[in-house]
């Protein structure tokens, strides 16, 4: 059952407004105030809240984090329920794959990646 995301996304603007403001505290404040992402965005999914937009999130924010194990998983997820992700998604996937040492089906995703980043 899908859930109505609105709330949700009004909630994580608010919550990443709030973070930025606080440029004027120290930086061990500021550490201590960051907002993981990650846990977010896993803590909706267990909520039974589910869409492309978060899958992405996942995929992006643990590839940026160099977790590409959770990174692929999330990758997958995302292209499972979104046909035609935004092409640097599958440069992205690719470099996991990469990284994983899936290096025939990283080609794939890197050809995906030009193909559909030409237009």
């Amino acid at each position: 059952m899908r859930k109505n995301l609105t709330p949700l996304f009004i909630a994580l603007f608010f919550m990443a407004f709030t973070a930025q403001g606080q440029e004027n505290l120290s930086t061990k404040t500021l550490e201590s105030n960051k907002i993981d992402v990650i846990k977010i965005y896993e803590n909706v999914l267990e909520e039974g809240y589910e869409s492309p937009q978060i899958y992405q999130k996942l995929a992006q924010a643990n590839f940026a984090k160099e977790n590409y194990i959770d990174s692929k998983k999330w990758f997958e997820k995302w292209f499972e329920i979104d046909k035609n992700p935004i092409p640097v998604a599958y440069y992205h996937y690719s470099k996991t794959l990469e990284y994983l040492n899936e290096n025939e089906k990283a080609k794939k995703y890197f050809d995906l990646y030009k193909k559909f980043s030409k237009k």
